[in-house]
């Protein structure tokens, strides 16, 4: 049996005018809050920042766990025609062969609206416009299920895109969404559905970019803070990758601003043997709840945390977060689960927090 590879993985090196704090820093992006209308300034390190290669804390790949037999999946596939619609689809399709996957693409209209009124007269009437959908979803479906030859299937809905979704997905365990409709706008890597779906969503919603290549999973990277959100997007990982997929954990730290000024170097260095030792533990929760001591590549990085799984993500198949980190504090998306989304580089899995029992 040959000598297996080391995990490698990437570490955002900072330019010496941002470690050093001095200079002026600008704006490396825009932030959608969720209920603000306003896009807010990112501050913080630019997604072109040097990287370094950086061993993983696991020198070798852990052996893959076979799982028992699963019971039958079910993935919703938004769909309105377009050609990024229609790269979900034929990810999602790829990614179930020869696994227990039915996948239904759902089709959602809702006449056009003048402020608050529906726009009347001309044109098609509403059965007519759903049955034109619904042919042409059903030519497209025929032909991604005769090539793939998997379970697909497509149904046509009256309704708002994201609300039809929304409902179509409760009753599902997974929604697969293209990063941008019919309506989207080139400046935005995620459009308004897949804004409104991932932040509402109560099962995970998983986003399909432009550049993303349906291939199957060989690599998966979890973003892990140790919230018990991102403990659940690490076990929601491991079950949703097949067995011999690679899951590496990672977890980026960043000292306290102005930190080794005031606390020193040994105290700043201290605060980061205890964020990875904290992180070590969650990694070791989760496989422990899966039974799969071992299971996941360890990497601890140092860094601005989207920078860091931007970077990662340039070299995997998929990325899984956690809908909120530690620091949220509200329901619906965060910001920077909201900012990874808009700087995506491969199809990216958003799993809600968990439900708390009363």
């Amino acid at each position: 049996m040959g000598m297996r590879e080391p995990a490698r993985h990437f570490v955002i090196t900072l330019p010496e005018s941002e470690r050093e704090g001095q200079g002026t820093r600008s704006p490396c992006c825009l932030i959608h809050e969720p209920g603000n209308r306003d896009l807010l300034p990112c501050t913080g390190p630019a997604i072109g920042a040097t990287m370094r290669p950086m061993e993983s804390t696991t020198q070798s790949r852990p052996e893959a766990v076979d799982e028992p037999a699963a019971a039958t999946q079910h993935w919703i596939v938004g769909f309105d025609g377009s050609n990024h619609a229609r790269r979900a689809l034929e990810w999602a399709a790829e990614t179930a062969r020869g696994r227990p996957v039915r996948i239904e693409a759902v089709i959602a209209w809702q006449r056009p609206y003048a402020g608050i009124l529906p726009i009347r007269g001309g044109g098609d009437t509403q059965d007519e416009i759903l049955d034109a959908l619904n042919e042409e979803a059903r030519i497209v479906v025929e032909d991604v299920r005769t090539a793939k030859g998997i379970d697909l299937s497509a149904r046509t809905e009256l309704g708002s895109p994201a609300g039809v979704l929304l409902e179509a997905v409760e009753a599902a365990d997974l929604l697969v969404l293209g990063s941008r409709g019919h309506g989207g706008l080139a400046q935005f890597a995620l459009g308004s559905v897949g804004i409104q779906t991932t932040g509402h969503s109560s099962k995970p919603t998983l986003i399909v970019p432009d550049v993303a290549q349906p291939h199957g999973l060989h690599r998966t990277v979890v973003g892990v803070d140790g919230s018990d959100n991102a403990k659940a997007a690490l076990e929601w990982a491991f079950h949703f990758a097949p067995p011999r997929t690679e899951i590496v954990a990672l977890h980026s730290w960043a000292p306290p601003l102005l930190a080794a000024d005031y606390l020193g170097a040994q105290s700043v260095a201290s605060l980061s043997d205890e964020a990875s030792a904290e992180f070590e533990a969650a990694v070791m929760e989760v496989e422990q709840r899966v039974g799969a001591p071992g299971r996941f590549v360890r990497s601890f990085a140092t860094g601005h945390v989207g920078g860091q799984l931007i970077a990662a993500a340039e070299h995997a198949d998929l990325l899984v977060i956690g809908a909120r980190g530690r620091s949220g504090l509200f329901s619906g998306l965060g910001s920077m689960s909201t900012w990874i989304l808009h700087h995506m580089v491969c199809p990216t899995a958003v799993v809600p927090a968990p439900v708390k029992a009363d």
